[in-house]
């Protein structure tokens, strides 16, 4: 039919548009990542899904990460009190080294006399069974309410006794503070989420009764500069991935402050080199997280996919034939020479063999209870755990991957306010022909007690950024993905 003759078509609602892909490019399918990842940011408890648990067969699941790479995950469903002791009793103690429970603090507290102290109260008991941080969801600022009705924001007073807790405990705080920009603009046709506000009009808060997303911006970056001695993870890429350039000054000034990527492709996708230099310039800052409840196969699929250098063509989502929200999501960039295809061997010319004979363990709290967070960290920004120690790896400069060598530092070190952070993942196969993961890998093999070399997100799939003593990738040899 004519485009002229198409009638009702030219009306046709947004919602009834179903395009498919005319695309004829093959489309790479990623199984597993490249090296051991830590998922950061998952949901496996009743928390968000009433009676029920977020993952019905817990050993199933474990099979799923063994099989996907997946060494670990944060589960940051714990609460507080019985239901705290019912999912380290389900995950953390049934499955040691695979899980991680964060806890929360019931805000109703707020409404009592002496909030403060019972906030804190709570979060040290909360640690003291075993929870490894503090999970901050975003009705902070936008829901809780104190006794007089008003909406309390992150950076009220009454809550610094809880963000100094958080720092003397060792745990960290995984905080989502406001949603994606265009939740606060006007729902009307320029909303670029349109869609998403248009199914779930409980996600706009465009209303005046709301603070403004500014407002919140500032409230978090608030604690974060007035409690250095707390380690914050701003989840969603920052809680701001509409503006990377943000998220980065944050990053610069605040070494407290990390993020994760956790439920933020599509928006990063769509700036990939503002993503690459914010990734590639804060090494071992930037947690791999998926924000699903819980995760499954088809999704670690898309993030393992999303990192990957050759990755041609993109589908649309597995449960929708619409492609991601908030824009047209595309191959994230990475510098050529730091890029480890899947695919490539060993110097003895055989191909790294996984799933493992024997399961990874990642022992999240060996030590004290203030390492325990820490311990979560390292071992997500590419440490390995060995004997109480996280290790590094440092290449030499100008050297040869052969002369790659261990150096120890503890958890303390990779994580004090003020101590440069070095990226543990530039001993990666990255170049041709020489093995700089197999040359460690060695070294561990050869000490009963070590471990495997767990990435953080620049690192899962292909090897990520080689620094030298400076830091910094260098500019030239890189090999862009995608228009």
């Amino acid at each position: 039919m004519p485009v002229a003759d198409q009638g009702p078509l030219s009306a046709l609602p947004l919602a009834q548009y179903r395009p498919y892909s005319r695309l004829r490019l093959p489309q790479t399918t990623v199984t597993h990542a490249s090296f051991p990842a830590v998922d950061a940011h998952a949901h496996l408890g009743r928390w968000l899904t009433g009676e029920r648990w977020a993952v019905p067969d817990v050993a199933a699941f474990v099979d799923l990460m063994d099989s996907c790479r997946i060494i670990a995950v944060v589960n940051l469903d714990g609460r507080w009190g019985d239901e705290l002791e019912e999912n380290l009793d389900r995950y953390d103690r049934s499955h040691p080294g695979r899980f991680a429970t964060f806890c929360h603090v019931d805000w109703a507290l707020l409404r009592e006399p002496g909030a403060e102290a019972k906030l804190a109260g709570s979060l040290e008991r909360s640690v003291a069974a075993g929870a490894r941080g503090l999970k901050v969801w975003k009705d902070l600022g936008l829901r809780v309410q104190d006794a007089g009705g008003r909406l309390v924001l992150p950076d009220d007073p009454r809550l610094d006794a809880l963000w100094d807790a958080a720092g003397r405990l060792g745990v960290p705080v995984a905080i989502h503070t406001a949603d994606p920009v265009a939740f606060f603009d006007p729902v009307d046709p320029r909303n670029e989420r349109l869609e998403e506000l248009l199914a779930r009009p409980d996600w706009s808060f465009c209303d005046p009764r709301y603070p403004r997303f500014d407002r919140l911006m500032a409230a978090l970056e608030a604690i974060v500069a007035a409690h250095p001695a707390t380690t914050f993870i701003a989840v969603h890429a920052g809680c701001y991935a509409e503006d990377l350039t943000w998220v980065g000054a944050m990053m610069e000034k605040y070494p407290n402050f990390h993020i994760d990527i956790a439920a933020r492709i599509a928006e990063l996708g769509r700036q990939p080199r503002a993503t690459q230099s914010l990734i590639l310039g804060h090494p071992g800052r930037v947690l791999f997280g998926t924000d699903e409840i819980p995760p499954k196969r088809a999704v670690y699929e898309i993030y393992f996919r999303s990192w990957k250098r050759r990755t041609s063509a993109f589908p649309t989502l597995p449960t929708t034939r619409r492609a991601p929200a908030a824009g047209r999501s595309r191959p994230l960039i990475f510098p050529a020479r730091s890029c480890n295809r899947s695919t490539r061997t060993t110097p003895s010319g055989s191909s790294p063999a996984w799933p493992p004979r024997s399961r990874p363990a990642v022992r999240f709290g060996h030590g004290p209870a203030q390492q325990n967070a820490r311990d979560v960290l390292a071992v997500a920004r590419g440490g390995v755990q060995v004997a109480g120690r996280v290790q590094d790896v440092e290449r030499g400069v100008g050297g040869p991957a052969q002369i790659a060598r261990v150096r120890g530092r503890t958890q303390q070190d990779l994580l004090r306010p003020g101590t440069p952070q070095r990226d543990a993942g530039h001993a990666a196969d990255g170049d041709p022909g020489v093995g700089d993961r197999a040359v460690l890998q060695r070294h561990l093999d050869g000490h009963p007690g070590h471990g495997e070399v767990a990435a953080p997100a620049a690192h899962l799939l292909e090897g990520g950024p080689r620094t030298g003593r400076g830091g910094r990738e260098a500019d030239r040899g890189q090999e862009l993905v995608g228009p």
